[in-house]
């Protein structure tokens, strides 16, 4: 006899009245999960060219805090994590578990949680991704059908595939009928049969060819008996890359999505369009071809089923989609700019949920991982439409009703909500369906965003007085009664409570009710009697039922898991707040009913004298003390907790002080005076806020020390924070920072003669304020005058050496700067010298080079004067205040062309101090440069003859020697424009004059290109006749000439029609844009008519040797045939070229009578006549 086990939870509370599901409702939100890494493009295609390989994450969310763990049995990897309410943890899957081929392999990814948990699934590269939201283990069935999509891809050896995961423990068989061929070989529409262990998992991959492949909708997969029972499997579906919507090949995508069991199809879907891109495509999956089905009210004809099995259409609008009995619904996304979209995006399928699988609460991720391109996220949301329910929708906690009503079916409205990368949480009062997907350049991602995942024809129920849930409602030692229904009536069935409640067998059980679902007809059996529940636990129940149906798994049913009894509401609340002061406290109740029952009603004793009924009020305490808080809470079942009663301690607040210790200045230490107290209790921390950005966290009660970098006024506060984390007033003072003086003076360039060496302050200060000064001109030799506090002192110094001078400058606020700066007392016997690095003699263009050579005899020289044209233009002059031994200074004189040359005394002065300085000069000449004159040039044309330039001269007579150079230029000046580019040249003429200096002038020579052009052969036309002159050239946007102009039809046309009335001769003239010109002559005969002579004497006298005919030789189209009076042809010739001279083939034929034939051209009329052969 065959098993099946099917998990379940009683839920058990307090009594309530309605029938509702035995255990909690099952989503996409649990505790165990089998997952696969799906075949990818990358798999098969990561050749030269190729991006990187694709990755697998696994996004895992919660609305607890817990903690999960995901593992791949059969490589050893295991992560564990912690997860974190409303946000996203993230898990990256080697690729040692990717399904890379066909077959089996050991690669499930196992994951589970302490608390339930979201579990996104996302497969990406680039911009090649695809998502799926997992299902957990218990919302898992026996029987899927694989939805996929035409597969073609911009990419080869792309796969439509499914594969299947075994979630139970022992053996489980699974039998796979693929719709199409197989790479692994498995034949269309054949089953056959795998043996899989927990978590392993067989692939199944569709043929390609090219860049196109097999569609493998229709592929059914389902967990069979063959001796262990039918086990839960988890089925995936989707494509390695495919392009949607195209007529070619477009953006592709991957798609990955996890099927539904057929047992959760439903009769009802409502499908909204992306809001992007709102051109979608739909397919409606079918498997009892006697299935009605409706889009929008207007019934699908059986025929527009493919393969019996499923109906693709496409559009912009909303859908309301129905049928008799159960169907499922798939959405499709095209590729970018595909299908009259113009958005960006990319291929995406989701499986779409009916409208009676809903949850009231949904967290969901809004993706973007790294390096994928998703630029926009949305929620398609469809609810009831009713007002309560929409105006209790929250997402994220905000209100959202902008919704409208669904076209068709006013029962139901929907909204397109745009949203933001990241963790979203929905809620309503009544159950809704959202889809989550979002849009990139060439990229997408999409996936149902929770759905209730219910076996609609098998199930149990509770019943009790006051229930008002879906779920099992009762509360410990409460009375309830449990039945269950089946899609069949069952022969017997027993429940086993485990001793907890006496069993009971049913032999032969009698439905107390029945019902259709789906068009299918489901039974209730229901317990006699009323039981009532034992203490609050956990018990383990069992439910066998036995049937003959015999379909391989029904045959005795087996429901097995945990009576879960919860004891009356437990309730206890939380308080969040400093418990300082003035504080307000917020009170949160922490409801524990033991499931998922909402509590109804609040009462709240605050302890100072008021009250609230609210779920979690706030309170605020006027005088320090201890307070008592009592609060108790009813479940919407009705349990009413025990009075939990908590104490709280207002503390008092600390009062914060501090004194300012100056002086206040700008950059200096400033030291602040912590003077804080508190009534009672102490203080455990000070922050201080110093006003410029700072700020200081202390528990030191000291002093505290602060700079400000810049002048200004500055409020600094100080709060103290007390040991119970009580926070006082900030205590405040305005700190007006001055600023510091700027300690400067200039060193003095002295020498040991000078009478004594003067400072020059150069102090700053950026504020108004008086200065006060202190000098130290560091002269142990003369201690009475060593010191000055005047603003520029003077000093003697009677020794050579190094002093050190000290300047201390004091503002009026005590803000002082110091400055220590070297004075050196040089020597008194400086010795000027330099050279000059271009000579004495140079060209006018050229820099003065000066290099310095100067020295002192003691210490060094403080300053250098150069003067350029002493005696001439003193402001030609550089100074040097820190000279060096070989430094180079430049001057530029300006360049000039007459006279021949000019002088320059070049003077230098070194000084070692004030008074004491040496003087060295020396003469330069500078030669004048040759003043050039260019004119411009004509322009040419390449077929000119070469050119004399004479448009270069020498202006300023200098003696020399000048040259040319360019393309197409000779040194001399003869210009050849063949053999220069076309277009322009540049033409230099360089002058060098006897003293080497050298001046150069340019000028552009254009030149364009000649045509070419030949006016055709020699013609012969007779008179009356017209002909077409067979000229040609070559040449861009050409003019032609024809002269003369008589007998021409176009004087201006390359090729006119010539009809002369006499001999001609034409000359044809072809002219450029630039005016560059060629000419050509053609010479036309115009005989009246053809002269044919009617005899010859081939006697080899000179005299009428050859018959020949006047003309012919100038007409290319004449033919001439002669032929003997018996009709052989004796002669024929083409063009009349070659005369006739009586012979043929070289051997003379015998005098007599010859007929001829002539023609001058293939339109002319064609001459005959005879002609006698004389010998």
């Amino acid at each position: 006899m065959s098993k099946k086990l099917l998990s379940f939870a009683v839920l058990i509370s307090v009594l309530l009245f309605d029938t509702t599901c035995w255990g909690q409702q099952l989503s996409n939100m649990g505790r165990d999960f089998w997952i696969g890494y799906g075949h990818h493009v990358r798999m098969v295609n990561q050749g030269s060219g190729q991006t990187s390989a694709e990755k697998m994450q696994l996004y895992i969310t919660s609305d607890v805090v817990t903690t999960a763990k995901v593992a791949i049995p059969s490589t050893g990897f295991e992560q564990s994590i912690a997860v974190i309410p409303n946000q996203i943890s993230t898990v990256d899957i080697p690729r040692s578990a990717a399904l890379f081929n066909e077959g089996l392999s050991d690669l499930g990814i196992h994951v589970t949680a302490d608390a339930p948990v979201v579990v996104y699934s996302f497969i990406y590269v680039s911009a090649v991704s695809g998502a799926t939201v997992c299902l957990p283990t218990n919302t898992l069935g026996r029987d899927y059908y694989s939805v996929n999509f035409e597969q073609l891809s911009n990419e080869a050896n792309c796969s439509s595939y499914f594969f299947v995961v075994a979630a139970d423990t022992g053996t489980t068989s699974v039998e796979i009928t693929p719709s199409a061929a197989t790479k692994g070989g498995r034949t269309a529409n054949q089953p056959f049969l795998v043996q899989l262990k927990q978590g392993q998992v067989y692939q199944v991959l569709g043929t390609t060819n090219g860049n196109k492949g097999v569609d493998l909708t229709g592929s059914r997969i389902r967990s069979v008996n063959t001796g262990s029972g039918c086990k839960k499997i988890a089925v995936f579906s989707g494509s390695s890359k495919i392009s949607i919507g195209c007529a070619s090949a477009g953006t592709s995508d991957n798609l990955y999505q996890q099927a539904y069991p057929t047992a959760t199809w439903s009769r009802k879907y409502i499908a909204t369009p992306s809001l992007q891109n709102s051109y979608n495509f739909y397919r409606i999956i079918r498997p009892d071809p006697t299935s009605i089905v409706k889009v929008n009210g207007q019934v699908v004809p059986a025929s527009s089923f493919t393969n019996n099995f499923y109906y693709q259409f496409s559009g912009n609008s909303t859908y309301v989609i129905e049928s008799d009995k159960a169907i499922m619904v798939a959405q499709y996304f095209p590729s970018e700019g595909c299908a009259g979209n113009n958005g960006q995006g990319d291929p995406e399928m989701v499986y779409l949920n009916p409208v009676d699988q809903t949850l009231k609460q949904v967290t969901l991720n809004a993706m973007q991982p790294a390096g994928v391109n998703i630029r926009t996220h949305y929620l398609n949301v469809v609810l009831p439409n009713d007002t309560a329910a929409i105006n209790s929708f929250r997402l994220d906690g905000l209100s959202y009703n902008n919704f409208q009503v669904v076209p068709g079916d006013n029962a139901f409205a929907y909204a397109q909500i745009p949203t933001q990368q990241g963790t979203h949480t929905l809620t309503c009062t009544q159950g809704f369906n959202v889809v989550a997907y979002g849009f990139g350049s060439a990229e997408s991602y999409g996936y149902s965003g929770g759905a209730r995942l219910r076996d609609l024809y098998q199930f149990a129920a509770v019943q009790n007085q006051y229930a008002s849930l879906d779920y099992a409602a009762t509360c410990s030692r409460a009375p309830f009664r449990l039945s269950i229904t089946f899609p069949f009536q069952p022969q017997a069935i027993h429940w086993n409570f485990n001793d907890v409640l006496p069993n009971q067998d049913l032999l032969t059980p009698q439905y107390d009710s029945s019902w259709q679902i789906n068009g299918k007809t489901v039974y209730r059996y229901t317990v006699p009697g009323w039981l009532k529940a034992p203490a609050a636990g956990t018990y383990p129940v069992k439910v066998i039922a036995t049937s003959n149906i015999g379909d391989g798994c029904t045959s005795e049913v087996e429901l097995e898991h945990d009576l879960v009894v919860t004891p009356s509401a437990e309730h206890d609340f939380s308080i969040t707040t400093r418990a300082c002061l003035g504080d307000t406290v917020f009170l949160q109740q922490l409801y524990k009913p033991g499931g998922n029952l909402a509590a109804v009603a609040y009462s709240w004793n605050l302890g100072n004298g008021s009250q609230s009924v609210l779920p979690n009020p706030s309170a605020q305490y006027q005088q320090p003390g201890t307070y008592t808080i009592a609060a108790s809470v009813i479940n919407e079942i009705g349990c009413l907790s025990d009075t939990a009663t908590r104490q709280i301690t207002i503390n008092p607040l600390p009062q914060a002080r501090f004194s300012v210790q100056g002086p206040l200045c700008a950059g200096r230490e400033i030291g602040f005076v912590n003077e804080s107290f508190i009534s009672s209790g102490s203080i455990a921390g000070y922050t201080w806020n110093f006003g410029d950005g700072k700020t200081l966290v202390s528990n030191d009660v000291g002093r505290q020390i602060h700079s400000f970098s810049t002048t200004g006024n500055y409020i600094t506060n100080l709060v103290a924070v007390s040991d119970k984390g009580c926070i006082s007033m900030p205590a405040s003072q305005r700190i007006l920072v001055h600023a510091v003086p700027k300690a400067g003076f200039k060193i003095p360039g002295s020498c040991l003669r000078d009478p004594y060496s003067e400072f020059l302050n150069t102090t700053t200060l950026s504020e108004q304020a008086a200065l006060r000064y202190t000098w130290n001109f560091g002269d142990a030799n003369q201690s009475i005058t060593n010191t000055d506090t005047l603003q520029n002192p003077r000093h003697q110094y009677r020794a050579t050496g190094m002093y050190p001078v000290t300047l201390v400058v004091n503002s009026a606020y005590g803000c002082a700067d110091t400055l220590v700066q070297q004075l050196y007392i040089n020597g008194s016997v400086p010795e000027a010298h330099f050279s000059l690095l271009n000579g004495l003699r140079q060209c006018s263009d050229g820099a003065i080079l000066v290099k310095n050579e100067s020295q002192v005899d003691v210490g060094e020289l403080v300053k250098m004067e150069l003067y350029w044209n002493y005696g001439v233009d003193a402001t030609q002059k550089t100074i040097d205040l820190l000279p060096k031994k070989d430094s180079t200074y430049r001057f530029q004189m300006p360049s000039f062309f007459n006279p021949a040359n000019k002088q320059y005394t070049i003077r230098m002065v070194a000084y070692s101090g004030q008074s004491c300085y040496s003087v060295a000069e020396k003469t330069v000449v500078l030669d004048a440069l040759p003043q050039l004159r260019f004119d411009t040039l004509p322009a040419f044309c390449s077929a000119d003859p070469q050119y004399t330039i004479t448009q270069a001269q020498l202006q300023n007579g200098l003696p020399g020697k000048g040259w040319f150079s360019g393309n197409g230029i000779q040194p001399s000046g003869f210009f050849t424009p063949a053999l220069a580019q076309m277009g322009s040249n540049p033409i230099s003429y360089t002058y060098t004059t006897n003293q080497g200096c050298t001046s150069v002038a340019i000028q552009t020579a254009r030149v364009s290109a000649s045509p070419r052009v030949n006016a055709g052969p020699d013609m012969i036309i007779r008179q009356g006749k017209t002909e077409t002159i067979r000229a040609s050239a070559i040449g861009q946007n050409l003019r032609f000439q024809w002269t003369p102009g008589t007998g021409l039809n176009n004087v201006s046309r390359l090729q006119p029609l010539a009809s002369p009335l006499s001999d001609q001769v034409y000359r044809l003239t072809a002219t450029t844009p630039e005016g560059c010109s060629a000419w050509d002559e053609v010479g036309i005969l115009a005989p009246a008519d053809v002269f044919i002579p009617n005899s010859f004497t081939p006697n080899g006298d000179g005299i009428n040797d050859r018959w020949q005919i006047p003309f012919l030789m100038q007409s290319d189209g004449a033919q001439v045939r002669v032929y003997s009076r018996d009709g052989f042809m004796v002669y024929e010739n083409k063009g009349a070229k070659v005369a006739w001279d009586g012979n043929l083939r070289g051997l003379p034929l015998p005098a007599g009578t010859y007929v001829y034939y002539l023609s001058l051209s293939k339109d002319s009329k064609t001459y005959k006549g005879t002609i006698t052969l004389v010998r």
